[in-house]
């Protein structure tokens, strides 16, 4: 498989304490990656190394077989979209001006958008069903109506990759589903890499392809969903006892806690 990401030997540090412990992992175009962990196993810091938005004091990382170090921000950004958590805003931006700054890398300072731009935003505003918000401020929308909003910001940017940053966890299960499908469904219809954090264990492994379990700042266990979504790792990187339920009638574990 043709590999978009290369982190090689990762560490970063803040303040002596080792939050990324020698990293080394491959991500390969138009799968879709799970990253799951405890709670301060460096999942986030991780996210934000490989999508460069800091810098790791040892160790590279190369994207679609660029050292990320030589690329500009407007390089990375064509490269790479980001779905955060926290969409929480400052400014008054309308639901339209939202989704037009996902072709900012693509123009000048003073760039307009030209028609084809002008396409891609209006099929996105179609296929969310965004078009009775777009002069709302987005401070005044719901929470489900922000996140399919900076969705849309992420599918107008049109990037190879795109991370995931718990962007799911404050929604109700229609639209964690509703987002999560959505994505989805670009690895397959276009080949975009997906690499996301979760801390649904069900979610991450009825949605990944790939997972990476992240413990101590260090990669643990990794592989395919149905070879490490399994009671010995989840109650080894959880410390919590689980049942993880395998139905042939179902493609995917669904993963129970109950105990410790």
């Amino acid at each position: 498989m043709e590999k978009v990401i290369e982190a090689i030997e990762l560490e970063y540090f803040i303040e002596g304490n080792k939050i990324i412990d020698r990293i080394s992992i491959d991500v390969s175009k138009g799968r879709f990656y799970a990253v799951v962990g405890p709670n301060g196993s460096g999942k986030t810091t991780l996210l934000d190394i490989l999508s460069g938005s800091i810098k790791p004091q040892r160790g590279r990382v190369k994207l679609m077989d660029r050292d990320i170090r030589d690329m500009t921000r407007r390089d990375i950004a064509r490269k790479v979209a980001v779905l955060p958590q926290d969409t929480s805003v400052l400014f008054d931006f309308c639901v339209f001006d939202v989704l037009v700054m996902g072709r900012h890398p693509y123009r000048d300072a003073f760039g307009t958008l030209d028609i084809e731009d002008l396409r891609l935003v209006d099929s996105v505003i179609d296929e969310l069903g965004l078009g009775e918000l777009l002069n709302r401020p987005i401070t005044q929308i719901s929470g489900g109506e922000r996140q399919r909003c900076f969705l849309g910001r992420v599918i107008v940017q049109d990037t190879p990759i795109v991370f995931l940053d718990e962007a799911t966890s404050n929604l109700d299960p229609y639209y964690t589903h509703e987002i999560l499908g959505r994505i989805k469904r670009m690895t397959a219809r276009k080949g975009v890499t997906v690499v996301s954090v979760f801390h649904d264990l069900s979610l991450a492994s009825m949605y990944g392809d790939y997972v990476f379990f992240m413990k101590n700042g260090r990669i643990e266990y990794k592989g395919e969903v149905r070879e490490v979504m399994v009671p010995e790792i989840v109650e080894d990187v959880f410390s919590v006892k689980v049942k993880v339920i395998l139905d042939e009638g179902y493609p995917h574990p669904v993963i129970i806690p109950y105990g410790r």
